[in-house]
C-alpha cells in the first residue's frame, strides 16, 4: 500500500512554529519589505486589492498606516498572539500579486485581455475601480443575493452600454438598499434611464 504524501508546510506555518524572538525578527524584516511596497503603491496613486486589505488589517491592529512590531496603543512589544496575527497579515500581503506595481499591472492586463475577447475595452482607470469592486464588501453583499458571474456579466453589459463606474455603483447600491428588488430589475432600470436620457 502506497504511503500518502505528507502535506507541504507553508512558509507562514514554518514561521509561526518558531520561537518568539525568531518570529519577531522575521516580522521586522517582512514588515520593512511590505511597508516599502505600500509606499510604492501610494507613490503611483493606486489602491490595489492587496493594498486595501493590508491597510484594513493595519488599522484593525491600531498601528497607524504601516506594519510594525509594537503595540502603539499600549506602548509595548506585541504579544505572542498579536505577533502571529501580524505575521499572517504581512505574509498574505507579500504573497498577493497586487502588492507590487508590476504584479498589479499584470493583473490589469490579464483582466483587460479577457474583456477584449468579448469586445469590451476598459481603460486602466476604470479597470482599477472594477478590481476594487470585486474585492469590496459591496460585491460580497451582492453575491449573497445573486450569482457572482451574473453580477460580473451585468457590469460588463452596463459598461458596454456606456454607463461609467460611478453610475453602475449607484445602481448596485440601489439594489442592495431595495430588499424586494431582484437583480434582473437593474437592467430594466438602466433601460428606462437610457430612454429618459435620449428624450432630453
Amino acid at each position: 500500500m502506497a504511503r500518502k504524501k505528507p502535506k507541504e508546510t507553508s512558509w507562514l506555518q514554518q514561521l509561526q512554529s518558531q520561537s518568539y524572538d525568531m518570529r519577531y525578527a522575521a516580522l521586522q524584516r517582512l514588515s520593512h519589505r511590505a511597508n516599502s511596497r505600500l509606499r510604492e503603491i501610494e507613490k503611483h496613486g493606486y489602491v490595489t486589492p492587496a493594498y486595501r486589505m493590508a491597510i484594513s488589517d493595519i488599522r484593525s491592529f491600531g498601528t497607524g498606516q504601516r506594519f510594525t512590531t509594537t503595540n502603539r496603543k499600549q506602548g509595548r512589544r506585541l504579544s505572542d498572539n498579536e505577533l502571529n496575527i501580524q505575521l499572517a497579515s504581512v505574509v498574505s500581503f507579500l504573497d498577493n500579486q497586487s502588492s507590487t506595481i508590476r504584479g498589479y499591472r499584470k493583473t490589469l492586463r490579464r483582466v483587460q485581455d479577457k474583456f477584449k475577447e468579448k469586445g469590451i475595452i476598459i481603460p486602466d482607470s476604470e479597470m482599477q475601480d472594477f478590481l476594487n469592486f470585486l474585492n469590496s464588501s459591496q460585491f460580497k453583499s451582492m453575491s449573497m443575493r445573486a450569482p457572482s458571474d451574473e453580477i460580473i456579466d451585468d457590469f460588463l453589459s452596463a459598461f458596454d452600454e456606456g454607463f461609467n463606474m460611478s453610475q453602475i455603483m449607484s445602481q448596485y447600491n440601489y439594489f442592495l438598499n431595495a430588499s424586494r428588488m431582484t437583480f434582473d430589475q437593474i437592467a430594466d432600470r438602466r433601460a428606462a434611464l437610457r430612454r429618459y436620457q435620449k428624450k432630453r
